[in-house]
């Protein structure tokens, strides 16, 4: 396998036309992107950069008083890579996703997300985002993507993956396999 490094070229040029439609066609009933309140808007910043339009959390983001909880932070990271990845042309699940809090991110504040493409080997992709809050960044975040295989409809899971995340006596279902799955190009 190749390993690329994501520069201009690499991949096609962010597209927000794109990204909407893979978005809409792929994403329709995501619980962080889908038409709920979880989601965010995007643009392409004056140097080409990805990012969230400028938004405010609300207190019910909050877990302490006064700080946005750590999960919804998490869950708009992994919105924004997603649709970073729609916006190049590339559809993929979240393998890995890690997140570094800076300092304490405020509700009722202004901020937006950015995000980069770092790297592509195979159908393997790292991405790197911020937090930006009052000219700080508050939160960085490093995550690997998948591309996903047969992106012409719902792939239905191999044996193991079938099961739902508690059966019926109770026990913990496996969502994923030990070693990962087979990506189909």
């Amino acid at each position: 396998m190749s390993t690329t490094t994501a520069e201009p070229g690499t991949l096609p040029t962010p597209d927000l036309a794109e990204m909407e439609r893979l978005r809409t066609q792929a994403h329709e009933w995501c619980f962080a992107c889908g038409q709920g309140l979880f989601r965010l808007e995007f643009e392409l910043s004056e140097a080409g950069a990805f990012r969230s339009q400028s938004f405010s959390w609300s207190p019910f983001f909050c877990g302490y008083e006064g700080v946005v909880h750590g999960g919804a932070l998490a869950l708009y990271f992994d919105q924004l890579m997603t649709c970073c990845l729609f916006a190049h042309g590339v559809e993929a699940v979240t393998a890995r996703l890690s997140l570094r809090y800076l300092r304490p991110v405020s509700p009722e504040v202004p901020n937006y997300l950015e995000a980069t493409v770092q790297e592509v080997v195979g159908p393997r992709f790292a991405l790197t985002g911020r937090l930006v809050q009052r000219g700080q960044v508050k939160v960085r975040a490093e995550a690997q993507f998948w591309k996903r295989s047969g992106v012409n409809g719902v792939r239905k899971a191999p044996g193991n993956l079938s099961r739902s995340a508690v059966g019926a006596s109770g026990e913990s279902g496996r969502y994923l396999p030990e070693e990962p799955l087979p990506v189909r190009t």
